[in-house]
């Protein structure tokens, strides 16, 4: 999709609503979100992009009442309880815009895995969970802006919630420890993980959330 298409959609007079993850995908799309070239090198080639994208394409449409009758362990459960915990609506694109999802791969599964993040990360909606996601997806190499994108997070978040400063600076450090310690979430297959425990995920991913920022070896340096 070039630009200019994804412009039209946006302010096209009288054309139907578009959903908060429409306006999302829109704007990365006039951004030209890619992924980091850093990351990118992780990748043998362009193809386990697109392979990667096609795995997570089918989480845009997944059933929320579908997934609440799951057990309550389960990833899925967590994930439609987490988003209706705190009024959040799944990401919808309707056909003409899934069809594009091809020709986006990074920026397509960096928009719909950025919830189930939260989730196996443990982290909630506010602020001090945005930034928390922000510096582990930082930490871990595949947030688009990368470390200044995290900079402009910790100097603004504070501004626009002075009681909370405390809370978003101890989210921020542990989104970092956690992105270090823990394997690539941006690779892991959210769909295929939906029926098993959420506890189990996250020891295979090497995720403690019990982490202390205290422990000795854990640097809180230039922070």
């Amino acid at each position: 999709m070039r630009r200019s298409e994804a412009l039209h959609i946006l302010f096209k007079p009288g054309a139907s609503p578009l959903n908060p993850g429409e306006i999302a995908f829109l704007k990365g799309v006039l951004l030209n979100v890619r992924a980091p070239d850093a990351y990118v090198a992780k990748f043998e080639n362009d193809g386990d992009f697109a392979e990667l994208s096609q795995k997570h394409a089918s989480l845009w449409e997944l059933d929320l009442e579908h997934l609440m009758t799951f057990p309550e362990t389960t990833l899925g459960r967590h994930y439609a309880k987490w988003l209706c915990d705190n009024d959040i609506k799944p990401f919808r694109l309707r056909k003409a815009l899934r069809l594009q999802l091809s020709q986006h791969n990074f920026f397509s599964s960096y928009l719909i895995t950025h919830d189930f993040i939260h989730v196996v990360s443990g982290f909630d909606s506010s602020l001090a969970g945005e930034i928390g996601v922000l510096a582990l997806s930082v930490s871990q190499g595949f947030a688009p802006g990368g470390t200044l994108q995290e900079w402009s997070a910790r100097m603004l978040y504070p501004i626009v919630s002075p009681r909370n400063t405390k809370s978003i600076r101890k989210a921020r450090l542990k989104g970092r420890q956690l992105g270090r310690q823990a394997k690539d979430l941006f690779r892991f297959d959210y769909y295929s993980a939906l029926s098993q425990d959420l506890d189990t995920i996250r020891r295979d991913l090497n995720l403690n959330l019990n982490i202390d920022l205290n422990a000795k070896g854990i640097s809180t340096q230039n922070t």
